[in-house]
């Protein structure tokens, strides 16, 4: 959106900084401070960027065509996706060697696994989640499908999950995002 922003690096994993607990309760990441506003649900802070900064292309308006799809991978990437590999990612980074895995974990890669074929049916009408244009559901789904690379959860990947990720850490708002 072109919005200027400060990054502030969190260790993770590690322990909680009580400092940080004050600004974020759960002690998650993201957080979003803009003024007297604190967000620390990922997609809550795509929503109020796009909210109170836009119209912007990277939400579709209600009466668009591509809305219904837009809204359902803006909250697939994050509930539906992203949200159970958390506790593969923990259990990689922090469970002693003997629980790194599981049934549980197991039926986590297994329900991740499922769930791709959703973005891959997505992709088969459009090189995006919502169509043709790339939005907020896409950088969503794209740190979903991301966080399932960071920890080795991405061994279903089909061609156009692989060709999707590609097209999008190419955008030069990601590049610069990633250098961050």
């Amino acid at each position: 959106m072109g919005l200027a922003y400060q990054v502030v690096p969190v260790r993770f994993p590690g322990p909680r900084d009580p400092e940080y607990l004050k600004i974020n309760p759960l002690g998650t990441i993201p957080t979003l401070v803009d003024g007297e506003a604190t967000i620390f649900e990922s997609v809550g802070i795509i929503d109020y960027l796009a909210r109170r900064y836009g119209p912007t292309p990277l939400a579709p308006a209600p009466e668009d065509a591509s809305f219904p799809a837009y809204i359902q991978f803006l909250h697939l990437g994050e509930a539906g996706l992203s949200g159970p590999l958390t506790y593969l990612l923990r259990a990689r980074f922090m469970a002693p060697p003997e629980a790194k895995t599981n049934w549980s974990l197991d039926d986590i890669r297994k329900t991740f696994a499922d769930r791709q074929h959703l973005v891959s049916a997505a992709l088969a009408k459009g090189p995006y989640m919502a169509g043709d244009a790339f939005t907020a559901a896409d950088i969503s789904v794209g740190y979903a499908l991301l966080l399932g690379r960071w920890i080795s959860a991405d061994d279903a990947y089909d061609p156009a999950l692989n060709d999707y990720l590609e097209r999008i850490t190419e955008r030069p708002a990601y590049l610069k995002a990633a250098t961050v």
